[in-house]
Protein backbone atom coordinates (compact mmCIF):
# COMPACT_ATOMS: atom_id res chain seq x y z
CA UNK A 1 0.00 0.00 0.00
CA UNK A 2 1.43 3.36 -1.04
CA UNK A 3 1.16 6.24 1.42
CA UNK A 4 -0.22 9.41 -0.13
CA UNK A 5 2.49 12.02 -0.52
CA UNK A 6 1.55 15.34 1.11
CA UNK A 7 1.51 18.32 -1.23
CA UNK A 8 3.10 21.52 0.07
CA UNK A 9 3.35 25.03 -1.33
CA UNK A 10 6.16 27.34 -0.22
CA UNK A 11 5.58 31.10 -0.05
CA UNK A 12 8.91 32.76 0.73
CA UNK A 13 10.55 35.80 -0.87
CA UNK A 14 14.10 34.86 0.17
CA UNK A 15 15.22 32.47 -2.58
CA UNK A 16 17.92 30.83 -0.42
CA UNK A 17 15.39 30.00 2.31
CA UNK A 18 12.90 28.89 -0.35
CA UNK A 19 15.41 26.45 -1.85
CA UNK A 20 16.48 25.18 1.59
CA UNK A 21 12.84 24.50 2.50
CA UNK A 22 12.24 22.75 -0.80
CA UNK A 23 15.29 20.51 -0.29
CA UNK A 24 14.28 19.66 3.29
CA UNK A 25 10.72 18.85 2.26
CA UNK A 26 11.61 16.73 -0.75
CA UNK A 27 14.33 14.85 1.19
CA UNK A 28 11.66 14.06 3.80
CA UNK A 29 9.27 12.70 1.16
CA UNK A 30 6.92 15.65 0.72
CA UNK A 31 5.95 16.98 -2.70
CA UNK A 32 6.51 20.70 -3.32
CA UNK A 33 3.73 21.57 -5.76
CA UNK A 34 4.32 25.31 -6.03
CA UNK A 35 6.61 28.13 -4.90
CA UNK A 36 5.72 31.80 -4.72
CA UNK A 37 7.56 34.90 -3.60
CA UNK A 38 4.73 37.47 -3.48
CA UNK A 39 1.26 37.48 -2.00
CA UNK A 40 -0.58 37.75 -5.31
CA UNK A 41 1.51 34.96 -6.83
CA UNK A 42 0.66 32.79 -3.80
CA UNK A 43 -3.07 33.48 -4.08
CA UNK A 44 -3.08 32.54 -7.76
CA UNK A 45 -0.99 29.39 -7.25
CA UNK A 46 -2.95 28.18 -4.21
CA UNK A 47 -6.19 28.13 -6.17
CA UNK A 48 -4.64 26.22 -9.09
CA UNK A 49 -2.45 23.75 -7.15
CA UNK A 50 -4.64 23.06 -4.07
CA UNK A 51 -1.82 21.97 -1.75
CA UNK A 52 -2.45 20.14 1.53
CA UNK A 53 -0.39 22.79 3.34
CA UNK A 54 1.01 26.23 2.60
CA UNK A 55 4.20 27.31 4.35
CA UNK A 56 3.71 31.08 4.40
CA UNK A 57 6.39 33.62 5.21
CA UNK A 58 4.85 36.63 6.95
CA UNK A 59 7.23 39.29 5.65
CA UNK A 60 6.68 39.16 1.90
CA UNK A 61 7.79 41.82 -0.56
CA UNK A 62 5.01 43.65 -2.30
CA UNK A 63 1.75 45.31 -1.32
CA UNK A 64 0.38 42.48 0.86
CA UNK A 65 2.13 40.51 3.58
CA UNK A 66 1.78 36.79 4.29
CA UNK A 67 -1.06 37.25 6.76
CA UNK A 68 -3.15 39.26 4.29
CA UNK A 69 -2.29 36.69 1.63
CA UNK A 70 -3.51 33.90 3.93
CA UNK A 71 -6.76 35.78 4.56
CA UNK A 72 -7.39 35.95 0.79
CA UNK A 73 -6.60 32.26 0.32
CA UNK A 74 -8.86 31.28 3.26
CA UNK A 75 -11.77 33.14 1.62
CA UNK A 76 -11.45 30.87 -1.42
CA UNK A 77 -10.43 27.53 0.12
CA UNK A 78 -9.81 25.61 3.31
CA UNK A 79 -6.08 24.97 2.75
CA UNK A 80 -4.08 24.58 5.96
CA UNK A 81 -1.53 27.36 6.46
CA UNK A 82 1.59 27.34 8.64
CA UNK A 83 3.34 30.67 9.07
CA UNK A 84 7.10 31.16 9.00
CA UNK A 85 8.64 34.25 10.55
CA UNK A 86 11.67 35.65 12.26
CA UNK A 87 9.31 38.09 13.97
CA UNK A 88 7.26 36.81 16.89
CA UNK A 89 6.05 40.10 18.39
CA UNK A 90 2.65 40.24 20.07
CA UNK A 91 0.87 42.12 17.25
CA UNK A 92 2.08 39.63 14.63
CA UNK A 93 1.21 36.67 16.87
CA UNK A 94 -2.34 38.01 17.37
CA UNK A 95 -2.85 38.45 13.61
CA UNK A 96 -1.69 34.84 13.10
CA UNK A 97 -4.13 33.59 15.75
CA UNK A 98 -6.98 35.41 14.01
CA UNK A 99 -6.25 33.45 10.79
CA UNK A 100 -6.38 30.10 12.63
CA UNK A 101 -3.06 28.94 11.26
CA UNK A 102 -2.09 25.35 11.96
CA UNK A 103 1.38 26.40 13.12
CA UNK A 104 3.74 29.33 13.65
CA UNK A 105 7.34 28.34 12.90
CA UNK A 106 10.09 30.69 14.01
CA UNK A 107 13.09 31.31 11.74
CA UNK A 108 15.88 30.40 11.55
CA UNK A 109 14.48 26.95 10.91
CA UNK A 110 15.95 23.92 12.63
CA UNK A 111 15.47 21.02 10.22
CA UNK A 112 14.78 18.37 12.87
CA UNK A 113 12.15 20.38 14.76
CA UNK A 114 10.67 21.69 11.49
CA UNK A 115 10.12 18.17 10.13
CA UNK A 116 8.72 17.04 13.49
CA UNK A 117 6.27 19.95 13.38
CA UNK A 118 5.13 18.90 9.89
CA UNK A 119 4.39 15.41 11.18
CA UNK A 120 2.30 17.01 13.96
CA UNK A 121 0.49 19.25 11.49
CA UNK A 122 -0.41 16.39 9.15
CA UNK A 123 -1.58 14.19 12.01
CA UNK A 124 -4.14 16.91 12.89
CA UNK A 125 -5.29 18.05 9.42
Amino acid sequence: MKIEQKRIMIVEDNMIIQLDLEDMLEDAGYQVVAKASTGQEAIDMAIVNTPDLILMDIGLKGPIDGIETAECIKMESDIAIAFLSGNSDLKTSQRVLDIQAVSFIIKPINEESFLAELVNIFSEV
